[in-house]
């Protein structure tokens, strides 16, 4: 559901996130799954150690190369399996390209929000992904694309939510979010953005349709 808010300037910009809205792949529930039987471990020994570099991954601080090297050291270190980082290449990829599901219903709806607002897209991204969603025309549908891999900050960073405002040419409080993360949702609402919560298609319908960037329902 949404934060609706009285007495605030019209949306002018309504950013969709993209995992978990825009498209539907399980890219963590993958990657643990698949990391997990590479390495022989628990889930919660992969998600502690890549923790650590995976928000600079998203950034675009890390190359892959560098971030694999990191995790199969902190795990050999931790007693657990020796990988060579070798093993990982193309692993990206192949957890998203396998189960890459777009969700072609909240597609009708950004198009249709188009009439109203300018519609964008503010992602949580590492650059193998970008460039599988890039080919697979997942961004053609929204101007601007801010990719955390691309402006080196990421959501629930102060500084994306600055960059895509600036990117969109409007101010944050005529920006809204949709995303399926309440992190985001609450770090951008600190900020004066509007919001909505992520979970259901016909529920962002009506949402959007209330706050009348949607006609009909």
């Amino acid at each position: 559901m949404g934060r609706l808010f009285k007495g605030r300037r019209s949306i002018r910009t309504v950013f969709f996130d993209v995992g978990g809205v825009v498209i539907d792949a399980p890219m963590m529930a993958n990657f643990l799954k698949y990391g997990t039987e590479i390495f022989g471990c628990r889930d919660e020994d992969l998600h502690r150690v890549t923790a650590q570099c995976l928000p600079a991954l998203e950034r675009g601080e890390l190359k892959s190369e560098e971030f694999w090297d990191s995790v199969c050291t902190a795990m050999a270190n931790a007693g657990l399996k020796e990988v060579p980082a070798w093993r990982f290449k193309g692993f990206w990829e192949g957890i998203l390209e396998d189960n890459l599901s777009v969700n072609q219903a909240v597609i009708d709806i950004a198009r249709r929000v188009k009439g109203h607002a300018t519609v964008g897209i503010l992602s949580n991204v590492i650059h193998e992904h970008a460039k599988l969603l890039q080919k697979n025309e997942v961004y053609q549908h929204f101007n601007p694309v801010v990719l955390s891999c691309k402006v080196g900050a990421r959501k629930p960073e102060a500084a994306v939510y600055q960059k895509a405002a600036e990117l969109s040419k409007t101010t944050m409080d005529r920006c809204l979010l949709i995303d399926d993360d309440e992190r985001n949702l609450t770090a951008a609402e600190k900020l004066g953005y509007r919001t909505l919560h992520f979970s259901e298609v016909d529920d962002l319908r009506m949402s959007l349709y209330k706050m009348g960037l949607l006609e009909g329902k």
